[in-house]
C-alpha cells in the first residue's frame, strides 16, 4: 500500500505544481483565476474525503479506492484536453471531489491491515512516501514542462491508474 500511495501521489505532485503556469499560458487568465482554480480543487478534496470516507465504511475501501484511482487518472486526461476554462474548473471540481474518495479509504486500511502496537509506524511510513513523492514530483514536473504540459496530464493519469493495479492485484 505504501509503494501505491508513493506511485499515486507522485503523479499528483508532478502535475500539481505547475498547474499555475499552465492555467496562465494556456487560458490567458491572471493568478485570481488560479486561485480560484486552487479554491475549487481544495474544497473538492474535502468534500471528497468526507464522502469517500462514508462510502469506505458502506461499500468497502478496495472499491471506493479504485472508484477514486479511475476517476483521477481519467480526469487528468480531460483537464489536459479541455480548451476551456469554465471546463477546467468543472472537471477540477469533479476531480477534487471523486478523486479523493481513496484517501480516508487508505488510511483506514492501514488501521485494518495493521496490528494496533504497530500502526502508528505504518501511519508515518505512509506519510514518509507522500512526502518523498512531494520532494521528487516537482522536480520532475519542471523537467518535463520544460517539453509538453500534456504529458504531465498523462503521467498522472498513469500513475492513478498503476495505483489501481497494484491495489486490484495486491489487496484482498
Amino acid at each position: 500500500m505504501t509503494f501505491a500511495t508513493f506511485i499515486d501521489r507522485l503523479g499528483g505532485f508532478i502535475l500539481f505544481p505547475v498547474f499555475s503556469v499552465y492555467v496562465i499560458s494556456q487560458f490567458g487568465v491572471g493568478i485570481t483565476e488560479v486561485g480560484f482554480l486552487f479554491s475549487i480543487f481544495s474544497l473538492g478534496h474535502i468534500i471528497g474525503g468526507m464522502i469517500g470516507g462514508a462510502l469506505a465504511d458502506k461499500y468497502g475501501r478496495r472499491i471506493i479506492t479504485l472508484i477514486g484511482l479511475i476517476a483521477s487518472g481519467i480526469g487528468s486526461i480531460f483537464m489536459g484536453l479541455v480548451n476551456e476554462l469554465y471546463l477546467f474548473y468543472l472537471i477540477a471540481a469533479i476531480l477534487g471531489t471523486i478523486g479523493n474518495f481513496g484517501g480516508p479509504a487508505r488510511q483506514a486500511m492501514v488501521a485494518d491491515l495493521l496490528p494496533s502496537e504497530t500502526q502508528p509506524e505504518g501511519f508515518g511510513i505512509l506519510r514518509v512516501a507522500v512526502n518523498l513523492s512531494a520532494t521528487i514530483g516537482p522536480i520532475l514536473s519542471s523537467i518535463i514542462a520544460v517539453f509538453s504540459f500534456m504529458l504531465l496530464f498523462i503521467l498522472d493519469a498513469v500513475s492513478s491508474l498503476i495505483t489501481a493495479v497494484i491495489v486490484l492485484i495486491v489487496i484482498p
